[in-house]
């Protein structure tokens, strides 16, 4: 029986570790689950905004999932963060949230 010395593996799982982290932490941060969707109609659009004067404006990050399903999964890569969401489905295809003169959303 031969003895291996221990100092290989102390030295290459270290190693190991820090070659796997950079992708675990590009792992998507921010998952949403879109529930009582109208099959087949139109397109759900999906936007994440970073702060107050991008609301409705200008999204940080932004997904269009079809309408094939009841239920959608969205995942987002965000760094860690308070963000604020919007979720609607675009039923006109209109790429657009539509609203009333009011501005409340038809």
């Amino acid at each position: 029986m031969q003895i291996r010395p221990l100092w290989p593996t102390l030295f290459f799982l270290p190693a190991a570790f820090l070659l796997v982290s950079p992708a675990i932490a590009q792992q998507p941060a921010l998952r949403l689950d879109v529930l009582n969707v109208q099959q087949n109609q139109g397109k759900i659009v999906v936007a994440v905004f970073k702060d107050k004067s991008s609301w409705l404006k200008t999204p940080y990050r932004k997904a269009v999932l079809s309408t094939d399903k009841n239920a959608q999964t969205v995942a987002l890569a965000v760094p860690h963060g308070t963000y604020a969401i919007s979720i609607f489905q675009d039923l006109n295809d209109n790429g657009a949230l539509d609203q009333n003169f009011l501005g409340i959303p038809t």
